[in-house]
């Protein structure tokens, strides 16, 4: 109850020295007060949010500040709730919650103790507390920063072949299994297309090393053609293999919080550093637990280990594969 309480009070104190709250180690929180506190009043007060910008809450303030346009409390729209509280100053925060305080009559620290995390409740029956759904989502946005920058600037570079679709496809693994948690989603269908097309590709009889090499020698050629284009093939070649590395890079940074984004984390980083054996292991792991008859993939995706500063990320920094990027 410390880390709530501080915040708590350092938001509501006139000299407080602390402008923004940080708790259990999430930028962002989402709090509601428990069932019987709520039940009467699920669209009024009780519903805080905790991040790194201070308290926020749906109060009477908030909804006028909304101008009601998403009060709907059961919604899991997350982002949509979010943008309401961005709308509030630091003085009308304090003031929604003297009026939580006056309307329940509960003091700072009762109110601290009734705090729970909202959860995220999943078909196949896990759940998920909403701060860790909601750092989940923030890999997905990661996700498509430079990794998805890298992964253009390396397709526009190489041209078209077998390597030109699959960092496409291994590289949206980790942002389609984590940008709808919030939402209770993890879409298993089309993770599962992307890592069996991304199979196909990798065990062809044919050899993805020898088809990628022919391609990108293909594409060289085409563009030799071109008038203005004076690159010889070593600087072509040590380009598309720098690029690639780069990619490789990219992803290796995005935190994996659990076995399947770890899989897909490390089927990335082996594509840009061109180990297609431990890709396909990885790739081939991923896909066990995407059929299992247990729900293994959407299981394993509630899973997490929590510390002090916050989710672990189960990425091994020490181990050969993410070496070869450091």
């Amino acid at each position: 109850m410390e880390n709530k309480h501080l915040i708590l009070t350092s938001i509501l104190s006139e000299d407080a020295s602390q402008d923004k709250g940080h708790l259990y180690g999430y930028p962002v929180v989402l709090f509601t007060l428990n069932n019987e506190l709520t039940h009467s009043c699920i669209k009024t007060s009780p519903f805080l949010a905790i991040d790194a910008d201070g308290i926020r809450t749906f109060d009477d303030i908030a909804k006028e500040h909304a101008h009601d346009k998403i009060i709907e409390m059961n919604s899991l729209e997350f982002n949509s709730r979010r943008s309401v509280f961005d709308t509030l100053t630091k003085e009308q925060i304090r003031e929604a919650i003297s009026n939580i305080q006056n309307k329940m009559g509960l003091s700072i620290e009762h109110l601290c103790e009734q705090i729970k995390p909202m959860t995220v409740k999943f078909k196949c029956g896990s759940q998920l507390p909403m701060p860790v759904a909601v750092r989940m989502s923030e890999v997905a946005n990661k996700n498509r920063d430079i990794p998805f920058v890298v992964m253009g600037e390396v397709q526009t570079l190489m041209g078209s072949g077998v390597m030109h679709n699959i960092i496409e496809h291994c590289g949206d693994l980790i942002h389609r299994m984590t940008h709808r948690a919030p939402m209770g989603i993890h879409n298993q269908d089309i993770v599962y297309d992307k890592v069996t097309k991304s199979l196909e590709y990798l065990t062809d009889t044919y050899g993805f090393r020898r088809q990628h090499e022919e391609d990108i020698l293909s594409n060289y050629r085409f563009r030799k053609q071109m008038a203005g284009y004076i690159h010889e093939w070593a600087a072509f070649d040590f380009d598309v293999n720098a690029a690639l590395m780069k990619y490789a890079k990219a992803h290796s940074e995005l935190p994996a919080y659990n076995k399947p984004m770890l899989l897909a984390k490390r089927a990335c980083v082996a594509l840009g550093v061109q180990d297609f054996d431990e890709a396909i292991d990885a790739l081939n792991e991923l896909k066990e637990l995407l059929e299992s008859p247990k729900n293994l993939y959407a299981k394993s995706l509630c899973q997490f280990e929590e510390t002090e500063s916050g989710i672990k990320d189960l990425t091994n920094l020490n181990d050969e594969l993410f070496t070869k990027v450091a």
